[in-house]
Parts: C-alpha cells; structure tokens; sequence
C-alpha cells in the first residue's frame, strides 16, 4: 500500500528501476529490477535472511540502524537468483502458512 501510495501521488513509478531510489547496487541489479518485479516476486533477488552473512550479522548488530546498514549490504552483495521478469518466486515463511 505504501508503494502505491507513493505511485498515486508521483512519488515513485512501479516500472522505474531499483538504481532510481537506491543506491550501491551493482548495475546488474540496478539498472533492471523494478518496482514491480519487487512487488509481484519476479525480480530474481534471493531471500537475504538465508544468508549465513546476515545470520552473522544478527548477532552483532544491536541498534535499529546497524540492522538496517547491515541488511542492505548484505542485499546490494547478493547476486540475482535468475533474470528479472523471466520466473516468479516466493518463499512461504511461518508468518505466512499455506492454507
């Protein structure tokens, strides 16, 4: 909702690219996911809170900030999984059990 929220009032646009808000990711990631391939599973980007470096970094990390800093550099390392657009994936977690 926050998305289109920011889309209804010009903020952001479902079909620009990562690199158009974020910075530090390798061009690779920036310059082809979306918006929309975020919100819809198919942007090719891993699950990061299956890296053992994030696991790692759980344990150290003791502010709000830290995990926010640490979680994003873990995710700007993370090479895409498969082409953006091309598959969709979505991993169920326990907040999430399949009915």
């Amino acid at each position: 909702m926050a998305v289109a929220h920011l889309v209804q009032r010009g903020k952001a646009a479902f079909h620009a690219t990562l690199g158009t808000y974020l910075d530090g990711f390798p061009p690779e990631i920036a310059d082809t996911v979306t918006a929309h391939h975020l919100l819809i599973h198919t942007s090719g980007m891993g699950d990061y809170s299956e890296s053992p470096e994030f696991r790692e970094g759980q344990k150290r990390w003791k502010t709000a900030a830290e995990v926010m800093d640490g979680g994003m550099a873990v995710i700007r390392r993370s090479p895409l999984r498969f082409t953006p657009g091309t598959r969709h994936e979505y991993k169920e977690g326990p907040a999430f059990p399949r009915r």
